[in-house]
């Protein structure tokens, strides 16, 4: 149960990162799902302590996208000029 409860954690941060705002769906024997709570915005992760062989053990919308309501969310920005490589923080989803 203790490696649900990190991965659970872990998921939870990678999802405020994008800018969701994550709460438990259901969390039972090796398996567990979140979702952002914000209004309009219906992305999700999955948690799987022991995944297939093609599985991870996070998966889902809610860490892979940002939020389609949040404002506030940093992203990076590269830009390449000639040999020259800079990399920004943006705000903005």
């Amino acid at each position: 149960m203790a490696q649900l409860d990190r991965l659970m954690r872990d998921a939870r941060k990678a999802m405020r990162q994008r800018g969701h705002n994550p709460v438990t769906d259901w969390k039972e024997s090796g398996r567990g799902m979140l979702h952002c709570c914000n209004e309009g915005c219906n992305q999700g992760v999955i948690i799987v302590v022991m995944p297939q062989p093609n599985e991870t053990q996070i998966s889902g919308t809610a860490v892979a996208l940002n939020c389609s309501v949040a404002t506030n969310v940093k992203q990076a920005s590269l830009t390449i000029r000639g040999d020259e490589i800079s990399m920004e923080a943006v705000m903005g989803c």
